[in-house]
């Protein structure tokens, strides 16, 4: 699996990116994000956090490929996304974007390691099966591969969503509120694996979020709101010295 490249150029980079919808007729227009700019560069952990309306949900799709700016400009890998056609953008999601919902979205019929397989079923990926092994392993699963989703816990089933979101070594993954239907012991497992895929693999990693407590386990925390960013905080590393800290 990837580890931090040496690289300063941003794997993310959004330029004044707006986007608006249309209602009814046309007539009404919906501003659901108004020039956010935003760079994430590889190996971050970054957190986008807002109620309902903020816009949180809108620049998630954009950056996963699911959607694409109205104006401003919004590169991955260096690569411009906002021109793309619909096949360039499925081509786009599918290499560079891992994706981890709220919903498992698991297969039941399909052992953990044939659901994390799946994806690489569209397209020539060789040694599938190793692949997919290895990224089971990643979250600690290797002693379930055989196990169907009903025969894992609702926060192995999200492991499982995990390994399958990064078994195409992605450039980022990107998850949607990852722990959104889980209790709270499952909570912490999900988010400890989150942070050692980061921390200790170099991961670079987007959560989205309305929680607090979840977007308190990132390094960086980027608050919207009316679909525009109000704040963007990085944490101070252990390793600052106090004149950095004084900077920050």
């Amino acid at each position: 699996m990837p580890t931090k490249p040496n690289n300063d150029a941003p794997v993310i980079q959004i330029r004044d990116v707006s986007k608006v919808y249309e209602m009814g007729d046309g007539t009404i227009q919906v501003r659901a994000l108004d020039g956010v700019s935003i760079n994430i560069h590889d190996g971050e952990y970054v957190a986008i956090i807002g109620a309902s309306g903020s816009g949180k949900s809108t620049l998630m799709n954009i950056i996963g490929c699911l959607d694409v700016p109205t104006s401003g400009t919004y590169h991955i890998d260096g690569q411009a996304v906002e021109t793309m056609s619909n096949n360039r953008l499925a081509d786009i999601r599918s290499r560079k974007v891992g994706f981890v919902f709220q919903t498992h979205n698991l297969l039941p019929r399909l052992t953990a390691l044939a659901n994390v397989e799946l994806p690489m079923m569209y397209g020539h990926w060789p040694n599938r099966r190793k692949r997919a092994e290895d990224a089971l392993n990643l979250v600690n699963l290797g002693d379930r591969m055989d196990h169907r989703p009903t025969e894992l816990s609702g926060g192995q089933q999200q492991r499982v969503g995990i390994a399958r979101a990064l078994v195409k070594e992605p450039s980022v993954l990107l998850a949607d509120e990852p722990t959104g239907n889980l209790d709270t012991a499952n909570t912490a497992e999900i988010l400890n694996i989150i942070s050692d895929l980061n921390h200790e693999n170099g991961i670079t990693v987007i959560v989205v979020t309305h929680e607090r407590d979840v977007a308190a386990r990132a390094d960086r925390i980027i608050t919207l709101s009316d679909g525009q960013v109000i704040s963007d905080e990085t944490k101070p590393s252990p390793l600052m010295t106090k004149g950095e800290l004084e900077g920050v």
